[in-house]
C-alpha cells in the first residue's frame, strides 16, 4: 500500500526490489537489513508513463551504470571467474569509472565473459588498444620487517575488480560490444602510460574537444634588487 503522496510511483518503468546488504562501488548499502527488518526499495519510472498496479520485483538492485544511456559496454574475457562479481568496480588510476554488470560463461564455455559498463563521461578512455587487468584483492609479503598486506581498495578486496590502462598514443575509441582479454596482472609499461584524453559531462554532450598542444615560454622578474629573471617552458 502506497501513501497518497507516493501514488505516482505506481507507473510503468518503476522498479522494486528487496533491500539486502550490498557492497558496491559506492560503498555498503542496506547494511541495516542484516539485523533489522527488510524493506522494499524503489526506483521511480517516468512521470509521463501509464499507471500500473502489478510489478515483478528485481532479484538484485539496479546498477547506477545501467541507468546511464550513454554508458559504454564492453566484454572482458577471463580464464576463470576468480571472485569477480556483479557490481565490482572498473578503475582508472584508482578511480571508479564503471562497474561489472554481469559474469557468466561464454557461449562455447571456453572462457568467462565479464560485461563491464563504463560511465558516459569516461567512455573516451577506452580505446581499441586499451588493456584490462584484474585488480588484486590483497597481496601478502613477509620479510624482516614483518608481515605486510597490500590492498587496492575495500571494494576490490570483497568484489574483485578490473583496472584499465590506455596507451599514451591511444588508438581509436572502442565501440559498444568490443571484446578485450582480462589479464591476471598489469605489465609494467601499462602503469606508465599517460594518455591525454578528454573526460567529463561536457564531452558526453559532444561539446568538448581536446585542444591542440603548442610550445610556450613564460618569463618574469621577481621584485627586488638582487632577484634574477626566471622562465618556464
Amino acid at each position: 500500500r502506497l501513501a497518497r503522496s507516493a501514488s505516482s510511483l505506481a507507473r510503468a518503468g518503476t522498479r522494486f526490489w528487496i533491500a539486502r546488504p550490498v557492497l558496491g562501488v559506492e560503498g555498503v548499502r542496506g547494511l541495516e537489513t542484516a539485523l533489522g527488518a527488510r524493506y522494499l526499495a524503489v526506483l521511480p519510472g517516468g512521470d509521463s508513463l501509464a499507471p500500473q498496479g502489478e510489478f515483478v520485483a528485481l532479484e538484485e538492485p539496479p546498477l547506477a551504470e545501467n541507468e546511464d544511456p550513454g554508458a559504454l559496454e564492453v566484454v572482458l574475457l577471463a580464464e576463470a571467474r576468480d571472485g569477480l562479481a556483479r557490481g565490482a568496480p572498473v578503475l582508472f588510476r584508482g578511480l571508479a569509472i564503471g562497474a561489472i554488470a554481469s559474469v557468466g560463461l561464454a557461449s562455447d564455455a571456453t572462457a568467462v565473459e565479464v560485461r563491464a559498463r563504463i560511465q558516459a563521461p569516461y567512455a573516451e578512455l577506452v580505446r581499441s588498444d586499451s588493456r584490462f587487468y584484474r585488480m588484486r584483492g590483497a597481496a601478502l609479503s613477509l620479510d624482516l620487517g614483518g608481515l605486510e598486506i597490500a590492498v587496492d581498495s575495500l571494494q576490490a578486496l570483497w568484489l574483485g575488480g578490473a583496472g584499465l590502462a590506455t596507451p599514451t598514443q591511444a588508438g581509436p575509441r572502442a565501440a559498444t560490444g568490443a571484446r578485450f582479454a582480462l589479464a591476471r596482472e598489469p605489465e609494467g609499461e601499462w602503469l606508465e602510460w599517460k594518455p591525454a584524453l578528454p573526460v567529463g559531462s561536457a564531452l558526453a554532450a559532444g561539446t568538448a574537444q581536446l585542444p591542440s598542444l603548442m610550445a610556450a615560454r613564460l618569463s618574469w622578474r621577481p621584485h627586488g634588487w638582487f632577484a634574477r629573471s626566471r622562465s618556464r617552458a
